[in-house]
């Protein structure tokens, strides 16, 4: 049992990708999740402040200290990237974080 050996198995041909888009780089689940629950929450309530998300999301939920500013700037960084991340999936982009290329001015 010394060498390696590749061995051919047929299910490999059912594990290449049947995505509708191609992945453009890799995403941590949990940031997907907190970008789409901000990004859900502003377009349910567009009032709705950074901390209230905070809470919801419960970012800074623990006993070590946090700087509100910087867990307010996340929340906008969240939702920010969350409005990059809808535009560019409509152009066949996942997840593509560059911001949106300007749509041409087509009356003025």
């Amino acid at each position: 049992m010394g060498e390696y050996q590749l061995r051919y198995r047929p299910d490999d041909e059912l594990r290449e990708s049947r995505a509708r888009y191609p992945i453009m780089a890799t995403a941590k689940l949990q940031s997907l999740y907190r970008q789409l629950r901000a990004y859900q929450l502003k377009k349910v309530d567009p009032e709705i402040g950074n901390k209230a998300i905070a809470e919801e999301l419960k970012i800074g939920d623990t006993s070590e200290s946090y700087n509100p500013d910087s867990i307010i700037a996340a929340v906008s960084r969240y939702f920010t990237d969350a409005q990059k991340l809808v535009t560019n999936v409509g152009k066949g982009r996942f997840p593509d974080y560059s911001d949106p290329p300007k749509e041409p001015d087509l009356f003025g």
